[in-house]
């Protein structure tokens, strides 16, 4: 086991509930002083028709919407930098594509101890559309920790 001066835990924020509960359950059970916080936000990336507009509106709407993606992701992550005390070592990487592709790419890139994410729960099919979670578990060249919010049994 490494010390823990020296673990990168990398944490996938989407700012949804469940990559806050991943977040609250890390900080209340496996965090350590010293662990380097990675939080990681990727977007996806929009292409531009490459079809002229004869007027410039339809630019500056799409370049206003750019702006708003790009604050939107900046909000998230500044949100989930705020759980953690000012003492802790916080950084934040906005990625822009396939969040799966980005996430493995950066994983191979900055090699963390651990990454963090968290699980809506979903089952069968549903899960295997897509699931950006089920794909890093089975691509990431280092353990993932998924969270699960448990839930209450009726």
């Amino acid at each position: 086991m490494t010390k823990s001066s020296e673990r990168k835990v990398m944490i996938a924020v989407d700012g949804s509930e469940y990559s806050t509960n991943a977040i609250e359950w890390f900080k209340n059970q496996d965090f350590q002083e010293g662990d380097e916080i990675i939080l990681v936000h990727v977007r996806p990336s929009r292409v531009m028709p490459s079809v002229r507009f004869p007027q410039t509106d339809q630019k500056d709407s799409w370049t206003l919407r750019e702006e708003q993606e790009v604050l939107h992701s900046k909000t998230i992550l500044e949100e989930a930098t705020r759980t953690f005390s000012d003492s802790t070592k916080v950084s934040q990487t906005i990625l822009v594509g396939d969040p799966r592709e980005e996430l493995e790419l950066l994983i191979k890139k900055l090699s963390p101890t651990v990454v963090i994410m968290g699980s809506t729960g979903k089952t069968g099919l549903k899960r295997m559309i897509g699931s950006v979670t089920d794909y890093i578990i089975h691509h990431s060249a280092c353990p993932v920790l998924v969270y699960r919010k448990p839930q209450p049994h009726a």
